[in-house]
C-alpha cells in the first residue's frame, strides 16, 4: 500500500499484458503482500514462517529468514521498509522482527497479537503496529539500528483488521470492530482522538487523502469519507457488497476500493463523486468472484488486484481491462509495483508471481 497513508500508487508504468516473467514456490500461502527492499530484492512472507528476498530478475533467492514458529491467517500483512534498509516485518509468535537488507536479525519486539503491517512515522526511528487484540502501539528503534523498544500501547476496543494509516495531523488512524478509531500520540504514551461507527464490521485497513479525508468500508454496503480530525462523515457512497479489499488513496485524490461483486470503484476522496466502476467477473466453480486485495496503481492510473476466484486483474486508468491472468487459487495477497514496473503479487498455493511491465 506503498507509504503511511496508504496512497497505494507507483511512480512506474505497470504491466499491459499478463505476461508472466517468472513464478516461485515458496512453501506455504503467499497471503503477506510483497514489498520491495533498498537494494530492489523482491521481499515476501509465506504463511509457512519464512521471509525470503527474490532476485527480481529472475526470482532466485537472495536470502531467507526463518521465524520457526506458527504463522498465518488470511489478511495480507506486508513488512514496512526503513530508510537504512530495515525490513520490520509483522511475522510469527505476535512479533515484530528487525532483518537487515542483507537478512540478519538486528532486533524483534513481542506484542500481544497477530502484528498488522507496520506504519513508519513522521517521527524518525518510530513505527506504529496494531494487533488484532485491538492494541496500538509506538515501537521505537535505535538511530543505529540495533535495538528497538515499544514506548507506549493503547487498548482501542475490540479486536482490529486494520493496519494504521497516518494522517496529515499525525492522528493514526485504525479499526476497532465496527469503529474507526483514531489516535494521538502524545511521545511516551497516547490518546483516543475520536471513533466513529460503521454499519458493520470493518475487516479492511484505511486510507487517508492528501486533504484529511479517510476513506474506509465495512460488511455493509457503504463505503465512507471521515474527517480525520474528528471523525464526522464527510460522505457516504453505496457498493454492491461487503468488502475485504482495503482502500488506496492516491496523491492526486482518487480513492480506489472493491467489493464481493468483483467491481472496482474509483471516487473523488473530497466528495464521494463517482468516477468509474469496472466488474471484472472471472469464475471458479466454489469460489465466489470478489476482489480480496487492495488495488496498487500505476503513475498512469492503471490499477492491478487479485480475486478470491484465483485471477489478477490489470484494468487502464479509463477502466478497460488490460489483462486476466488464472493463477489457480485465491489471490489475497495485496500487490506491488517494482521501480521498473513489475507486478509481484502471491497466491494460495504458495506461489508468487512476476509479471513483466513489457
Amino acid at each position: 500500500m506503498h507509504d503511511a497513508r496508504h496512497s497505494g500508487q507507483s511512480a512506474a508504468v505497470g504491466p499491459r499484458t499478463g505476461a508472466v516473467r517468472w513464478q516461485r514456490d515458496l512453501g506455504g500461502n503467499v497471503t503477506p503482500g510483497p514489498v520491495i527492499g533498498i537494494d530492489g530484492s523482491i521481499i515476501v512472507a509465506a504463511n509457512n514462517g519464512v521471509l525470503t528476498a527474490l532476485d527480481p530478475a529472475d526470482g532466485s533467492t537472495r536470502w531467507t529468514f526463518d521465524a520457526h514458529d506458527s504463522y498465518g491467517n488470511d489478511l495480507s500483512t506486508s513488512a514496512a521498509v526503513l530508510a537504512d534498509g530495515t525490513i520490520a516485518w509483522p511475522g510469527p509468535g505476535s512479533r515484530v522482527y528487525g532483518i537487515s537488507a542483507t537478512g540478519q536479525l538486528r532486533w524483534q519486539v513481542q506484542l500481544d497479537g497477530f502484528v498488522l503491517s507496520p506504519a513508519v512515522s513522521n517521527i524518525p526511528g518510530r513505527l506504529y503496529l496494531v494487533t488484532m487484540t485491538g492494541t496500538t502501539s509506538a515501537v521505537d528503534v535505535a538511530a543505529d539500528g540495533s535495538t528497538a523498544a515499544i514506548a507506549w500501547s493503547l487498548r482501542t476496543g475490540g479486536g482490529s483488521y486494520g493496519s494504521p494509516a497516518l494522517a496529515p495531523d499525525g492522528s493514526i488512524v485504525t479499526t476497532s470492530a465496527d469503529e474507526v478509531v483514531a489516535v494521538t500520540d502524545h511521545g511516551t504514551d497516547a490518546t483516543i482522538r475520536w471513533h466513529t461507527r460503521l454499519d458493520a464490521q470493518i475487516e479492511v485497513s484505511p486510507a487517508v487523502g492528501p486533504d484529511g479525508t479517510v476513506v474506509i468500508g465495512d460488511n455493509g454496503h457503504r463505503q465512507f469519507g471521515l474527517d480525520s480530525t474528528d471523525g464526522r462523515v464527510r460522505w457516504t457512497v453505496a457498493r454492491g457488497d461487503e468488502t475485504y479489499a482495503s482502500s488506496i488513496v492516491t496523491p492526486t485524490g482518487l480513492a480506489y476500493y472493491a467489493d464481493h461483486t468483483a467491481t472496482l470503484y474509483v471516487v473523488d476522496v473530497a466528495t464521494g463523486s463517482l468516477i468509474r466502476s469496472t466488474t471484472t467477473l472471472a469464475t471458479r466453480p466454489g469460489r465466489s468472484s470478489g476482489i480480496w486485495t487492495a488495488a496498487a496503481v500505476d503513475s498512469q492510473g492503471a490499477a492491478y488486484y487479485g480475486t478470491r476466484s484465483g485471477h489478477v486483474f490489470g484494468v487502464g486508468a479509463d477502466g478497460h481491462k488490460l489483462f486476466d491472468l488464472d493463477v489457480g487459487g485465491t489471490v489475497d495477497s495485496y500487490p506491488a509495483l517494482g521501480a521498473d514496473g513489475s507486478l509481484y503479487i502471491g497466491t494460495s498455493t504458495g506461489q508468487l508471481y512476476a509479471i513483466d511491465p513489457g
